[in-house]
């Protein structure tokens, strides 16, 4: 029997939504989006979103997305001051995914920093698959992106 697999993301300029409509897509999964209940504009997402990223704060979310039907869960998100963006530490934290793999991946214009590797930490009693990151995801056509996303998580 196929994992049910579900691709979960944040975005603010819309590249980490891409790259995840591109996995759903190509995986046949169901999506779903983090959503904060304060939104993030370009702005803010350099003010207070670095100086949440730095405090590792956990803004509320307009909703729990339940992960309890899935056997795998892709988690997405931009880098912020080289690490994830508050949404995604929300949602990890406030997360059940024992028992569950978690592959994190992050879209970027620079570096990732420790992104992948502090929403590993995050995945208490899950099974984290290696990760993935997409650069210059809102340069890539739709194609170049499949294309990308195939490459970075070995899909057929």
């Amino acid at each position: 029997m196929a994992d049910k697999v579900l691709v979960v993301y944040y975005s603010c300029q819309g590249s980490t939504r891409r790259a995840a409509e591109a996995l759903k897509e190509l995986m046949g999964a169901d999506l779903r989006e983090i959503v904060p209940v304060k939104k993030y504009n370009v702005a803010s997402a350099y003010t207070l979103g670095i100086v949440q990223c730095m405090s590792k704060a956990e803004p509320e979310l307009a909703e729990k997305i339940d992960v309890s039907g899935y056997d795998v869960v892709y988690v997405g998100t931009p880098v912020w001051a080289f690490t994830m963006s508050p949404p995604v530490r929300s949602f990890l934290k406030n997360s059940d995914l024992k028992g569950k793999k978690v592959i994190p991946f992050c879209t970027n214009r620079g570096q990732q920093g420790s992104s992948l590797k502090d929403m590993a930490a995050l995945c208490e009693g899950a099974e984290v698959r290696e990760g993935a990151e997409l650069k210059f995801v809102a340069k890539l056509s739709d194609e170049e992106l499949k294309a990308a996303v195939k490459e970075k998580f070995q899909l057929n």
